[in-house]
């Protein structure tokens, strides 16, 4: 998808950017902001054994 992901363990927060497009993925809570604006998906941004799992909404936006 040629998203550069980094993770902030202390505020559980993914980043991805891809040129001029940054995604945050807030885990933990159904938030997520896309080059700053805030929004919120449907269920609720999780990491499972390493895994970070996130709904249609995120993964849709990904797939750009």
């Amino acid at each position: 998808m040629g998203y550069k992901v980094n993770w902030n363990p202390k505020s559980k927060v993914v980043v991805m950017t891809k040129g001029s497009e940054t995604i945050e993925v807030y885990v933990g809570t159904t938030r997520y902001k896309i080059n700053g604006i805030e929004k919120r998906s449907i269920v609720t941004n999780n990491i499972v054994n390493g895994t970070t799992y996130v709904g249609n909404e995120i993964l849709d936006l990904l797939k750009k």
